[in-house]
């Protein structure tokens, strides 16, 4: 005798519950529907793990650089979730700064603290732990930073002493924490 496959068992179940006239028993049947006839789609997986969100002023207009930033987000879709948000100017992105948890918050700016990639890796995780699985950085426009968001040094940091157009810290920015998920895992990618 053979065992009824997956699907037998669930057209079975629906010829079942489509004689009980519940909600309960309408959600289960449309379940089962959907289980039955709709492929499975990775675009339509709910993640639950790791956030970054990356706020920045303008889009990136270069397009090696948006090549380039695809390329590591792309190679950090099964780690981390990046969002990329442009806003249009140092008010909203003061805004975002405002609502964002300061647990999870790391703003870049040239004049803050710089660190090692392995530094930068311990900072990250670190901040990853506090703000439950999300963090969000700030980028500022062409004209660097507001005041008002320099005031907490906690939250600075900076990717180097030299200066960088937005556009390319953005890519400079996802490079790293494509650098930290690989130290944390142990790759031959970084070399120290």
């Amino acid at each position: 005798m053979t065992r009824p496959s997956d699907r037998t068992r669930l057209r079975g179940a629906l010829i079942v519950l489509a004689a009980i006239p519940t909600p309960a028993a309408a959600f289960a049947i449309a379940s089962a529907h959907y289980t039955l006839h709709a492929a499975p789609s990775r675009a339509a997986a709910v993640r639950c793990g790791p956030r970054v969100t990356i706020y920045s002023v303008g889009k990136t207009k270069e397009a090696w650089l948006q090549t380039a930033i695809e390329l590591y987000t792309t190679r950090l879709r099964s780690v981390v979730d990046i969002d990329c948000v442009w806003v249009r100017d140092d008010a909203a992105l003061e805004a975002q700064v405002s609502r964002a948890d300061s647990a999870g918050c790391i703003i870049l700016d040239e004049r803050g603290p710089q660190c090692t990639s392995v530094e930068f890796t311990s900072r990250f995780f670190d901040a990853l732990e506090a703000g439950g699985s999300r963090v969000t950085f700030f980028i500022g426009g062409a004209d660097g930073l507001p005041p008002a968001l320099k005031a907490d040094p906690g939250r600075l940091l900076s990717l180097s002493r030299l200066t960088f157009t937005h556009q390319m810290a953005r890519l400079l920015l996802i490079e790293q924490i494509y650098r930290a998920t690989e130290i944390r895992r142990g790759s031959g990618y970084h070399k120290d």
